[in-house]
């Protein structure tokens, strides 16, 4: 089972990006595919960097956050492209004050 606070740490990181790109966000469901997956395979490669510096747990946390960010808001966006029930919603997201609740 995925622990509620790696949960709320991909929302947490899916409203950060969200804000900070606004409608070139990866939750912009219009975004391609082809332009999604060299997004996934950067984030994969910090990963892999991190790993070959030596990061600590923490920092290996957050790049792994990272990918499953990308990869979440993908199937997101491949389930709004039919019309099923979204996973994340910004809104709901931005009205929250605290993504762990």
């Amino acid at each position: 089972m995925i622990g509620a606070d790696t949960v709320a740490a991909v929302e947490a990181e899916v409203l950060r990006a969200h804000r900070r790109h606004g409608e070139r966000s990866i939750l912009n469901p219009a975004m391609p595919d082809v332009v999604r997956l060299p997004v996934l395979v950067e984030e994969v490669g910090e990963v892999a960097r991190a790993m070959l510096e030596g990061a600590g747990t923490r920092h290996l946390r957050e790049e792994l956050i990272q990918v499953a960010t990308v990869a979440l808001t993908w199937v997101e966006a491949l389930r709004d492209r039919t019309d099923q029930e979204p996973l994340f919603d910004p809104g709901r997201l931005a009205a929250r004050s605290d993504p762990a609740e």
